[in-house]
């Protein structure tokens, strides 16, 4: 696969070069811009792994309807019989590397099967969160090193979902700010650690659409943190709670004002706009915070989100429009 200019150098090239505003122009469509044959690729991939999906729900529920006519050992043959294959495919050189990917996010998919049969039939009383946990280590080396976009993605999902298990299973409602903060940098780390392997590894490509799935997920936990700080000023008599909630706060405040630096400096737009809409979401929440809810505020905040709302999307279409023009 071909891989794209990064577009912060073009910009770099174009501002200390001759290289004119015509010839800047094919390249970000040729080398930078996704196209037709790039959205195919896409789309190959994406229903590929949809059938792959539906493949390991099909066992899932083949399962489920049997369970009781099945022997144990034979729950646990066909499962691994299953596993084993996938795993096989994903290791043979001779089938084509896109193939192999997809086998081996099948097996990362059967693995949490096979604990679910495991966990069902010996009963072993354990938590939600311990079956998931236990899961997500199973799958990391696969994960690390299979250079798959769509592995991270079911990753990514795989650790979300055990860190709010465990939040609610295990911590009660003092330990919010470490939950948020553990959520918070577990999304950062989702998207740090992929990119910091495609930049040290050769031929390992982080696709945008994967950037941009995890810039908006943070960017969501970080307005959500900011806003839940300025909320929740009774949980600083904790010191738990007052440590985690000003380094939540910190590192969400740093996301935000370093995406919005980024976007300004490589003119990504969609960085931008999100950056400026999670900036218009925490003024609203601290406009809440210092007139609470009267009459008087009730209008204000509809006048504020009516034509904040205005205000964002024409200044945005104006951004849009001067950069394009650059």
């Amino acid at each position: 696969m071909k891989k794209k200019f990064d577009k912060e150098d073009l910009f770099h090239l174009y501002h200390c070069s001759d290289l004119g505003k015509g010839e800047l122009t094919t390249i970000l469509k040729e080398d930078v811009y996704s196209n037709k044959k790039d959205w195919t690729t896409f789309m190959e991939i994406l229903f590929l792994i949809l059938g792959s999906g539906l493949l390991v729900i099909g066992v899932l529920f083949f399962f489920a309807y049997n369970w009781t006519a099945l022997h144990t050992f034979l729950k646990f043959g066909i499962i691994g019989a299953i596993l084993t294959i996938a795993v096989c495919c994903s290791v043979y050189n001779k089938i084509p590397i896109l193939y192999r990917r997809i086998a081996l996010l099948c097996a990362s998919l059967l693995i949490g099967i096979l604990y679910a049969v495991f966990g069902q039939e010996y009963q072993t009383g354990a938590n939600a969160y311990d079956f998931f946990l236990a899961w997500l280590m199973s799958i990391t080396i696969w994960t690390l090193t299979s250079k798959f976009p769509f592995q991270w993605l079911m990753y990514g999902l795989l650790g979300n979902a055990t860190l709010m298990l465990c939040f609610g299973q295990v911590f009660d409602s003092e330990s919010v700010f470490t939950y948020l903060l553990g959520l918070l940098i577990t999304n950062i780390m989702l998207f740090i650690v992929p990119n910091s392997i495609s930049y040290f590894r050769k031929n390992t490509i982080v696709p945008q659409w994967y950037n941009k799935i995890y810039i908006t997920v943070v960017t969501l936990i970080s307005t959500q943190d900011i806003i839940v700080t300025i909320f929740s000023t009774d949980f600083l008599r904790y010191n738990e709670s007052r440590a985690n909630l000003v380094i939540t706060l910190c590192i969400s405040l740093g996301w935000i004002g370093g995406l919005l630096w980024r976007a300004i400096v490589t003119k990504t737009f969609y960085y931008y706009s999100t950056a400026i809409v999670s900036c218009f979401f925490i003024l609203l929440g601290l406009l809440v915070k210092i007139f609470d809810f009267t009459i008087f505020s009730t209008l204000l905040y509809a006048i504020y989100f009516i034509g904040g709302t205005f205000g964002v999307v024409n200044y945005l279409m104006k951004t849009f429009k001067k950069w394009q023009d650059e």
